[in-house]
């Protein structure tokens, strides 16, 4: 999940792909109430003590476009290896 800015709706997406192992990356400094869930994260970016999968924080759209293609292909890698 990528989010770019936005506001109730979008957090509960988040914490949704959150609760779902789903990896997240917020595109940061937009405006929107979104800019504070890096309030919620701890040190090594994770939301809550399950440490499910960790948050990651970009300001450049750019960057955040290459760490979610990388992140996407580690995933499926890692779910072809399962199979």
């Amino acid at each position: 999940l990528v989010c770019l800015g936005g506001e109730a709706g979008t957090l509960i997406e988040v914490l949704v792909a959150y609760l779902n192992a789903k990896p997240v990356i917020v595109i940061t400094d937009t405006g929107y109430l979104t800019d504070k869930l890096q309030l919620l994260v701890d040190k090594e970016g994770y939301i809550d003590s399950r440490k499910i999968t960790k948050i990651v924080f970009e300001k450049d759209p750019e960057k955040a476009a290459e760490k979610a293609y990388k992140l996407g292909k580690r995933c499926l890698e890692e779910k072809q290896g399962k199979i």
